[in-house]
């Protein structure tokens, strides 16, 4: 198994920091290959749709740039491997409750659409949400040396915008 795999499990348990994770290209491909695996199968599993790749690939264009953005406003560009390698898996590992989650307990509805989940699955994932926002936090204001607050800060923006990204696509891609 690679060892970014590992890494960014550990940096999702807060065991480690993006400076952990080894600077290396063939790593930020392998992260992104593994970033959209997942969000195409997320997207499919949870909405039910057949344009699930097209949400995949938005959300992973908009991780990268968004990423590259904030680096680049603090000058830590050369941070953009490590940052890259873990945004791309600890998001990975991150989307993976709900996937399973939705697999276990969701199904499709008399009307096309989804099952909703048990309300307790639904508060765990909220949890889940709450520790992805903590783990980006932690993943850029480490990346772009910055106080606990901002990283705060830039991570829900950075999650709020990627949901508003995604709510502003056409309909037929979520359906």
């Amino acid at each position: 198994m690679p060892h970014w795999i590992v890494t960014t499990f550990k940096m999702v348990l807060g065991r480690a920091q993006p400076r952990d994770l080894q600077a290396s290209p063939v790593f930020v491909l392998q992260a992104a290959a593994l970033y959209l695996l997942v969000g195409i199968a997320e997207a499919a599993v949870v909405l039910h749709t057949e344009h699930s790749w097209v949400l995949g690939v938005v959300d992973l264009t908009y991780t990268v740039a968004a990423t590259l953005m904030c680096l680049g406003l603090r000058h830590r560009l050369h941070r953009s491997a490590q940052t890259l390698v873990a945004m791309l898996g600890c998001g990975a590992w991150l989307t993976l409750p709900s996937l399973v989650a939705h697999v276990a307990f969701g199904g499709v509805g008399a009307n096309g659409g989804p099952l909703p989940l048990p309300m307790i699955v639904e508060i765990l994932l909220g949890a889940v949400l709450g520790w992805s926002i903590l783990t980006v936090a932690r993943i850029l204001g480490a990346a772009m040396d910055v106080e606990s607050r901002t990283g705060w800060t830039v991570a829900l923006t950075f999650m709020l915008v990627d949901y508003l990204l995604l709510l502003a696509l056409p309909a037929e891609f979520t359906r």
